[in-house]
């Protein structure tokens, strides 16, 4: 990785941020499961094949609290989302972390622009937004991508943005966010983003399935609301899609 010295770590600094060693465009899957809650192992290669081929994700990450991690494993990933942890990642730590040769990046869904810009200047840390709904400001600030939850109904438009954005067509990269907004608040604020996930998958004939307990599924009041997201934000839903 090459970039400006940082004059306080002697590491490369926040011009490197460009640089995204899984690629710019990643999704966070969900674990597709069968009506009766076991692993979809064929649901998932089929996704995972739609997530790749037809919305243009770079990558895929597994497992995560998306992919319903703490009900599939008992081995859990740490990154800094302290919506869900109850803890953020201090920026003090960060940069400790940032010394250990295979600590390469971060997924970032604290939503501390101002922590995340400090952190970005004094190491190399590569970073990924993982809040959806601040993806454009991240790439503003230096984020060589995102890790979505949205990017399994609208990764090939979030691919767009950050190609629009690294091309310096900033008013088409904000047209974008814009235009996804009802899409954001749709899956990722009126319940859990996992819980809404499933059901536009359902609704778009894609491996879903239920989700684990403790989550419980989208009501229907909820699919409705989630219907009308979507549309809003522009996602072509098959006609009778339930």
């Amino acid at each position: 990785m090459t970039g400006t010295q940082h004059p306080s770590t002697g590491r490369p600094g926040a011009a490197s941020a460009a640089t995204a060693p899984f690629g710019r465009m990643l999704t966070a899957m969900i674990t597709p499961m069968t009506a009766d809650g076991a692993l979809d192992a064929d649901g998932a290669a089929r996704l995972a094949s739609y997530l790749v081929d037809d919305m243009r994700n770079d990558g895929l990450v597994i497992s995560g609290t998306t992919g319903e991690s703490p009900t599939t494993s008992n081995a859990v990933m740490l990154y800094d989302i302290p919506g869900r942890t109850g803890t953020p990642i201090t920026t003090e730590s960060l940069v400790r972390l940032a010394q250990h040769p295979r600590i390469v990046a971060v997924k970032d869904a604290k939503g501390d622009l101002g922590a995340s810009s400090q952190v970005m200047l004094s190491t190399d840390l590569v970073y990924y937004s993982g809040e959806d709904m601040l993806n454009l400001p991240m790439l503003a600030l230096g984020a060589a991508g995102f890790v979505s939850v949205v990017g399994h109904v609208v990764g090939d438009r979030l691919h767009e943005m950050i190609d629009a954005h690294a091309a310096g067509r900033v008013d088409e990269a904000l047209a974008i966010h814009r235009e996804l907004l009802p899409v954001y608040i749709g899956v990722m604020t009126r319940t859990q983003g996992v819980i809404t996930t499933k059901a536009a998958l359902k609704m778009l004939g894609l491996p879903g399935g239920p989700v684990r307990p403790p989550l419980a599924d989208a009501t229907p009041q909820q699919v409705e609301q989630l219907r009308t997201d979507l549309v809003a934000g522009g996602v072509k839903l098959p006609e009778g899609a339930a």
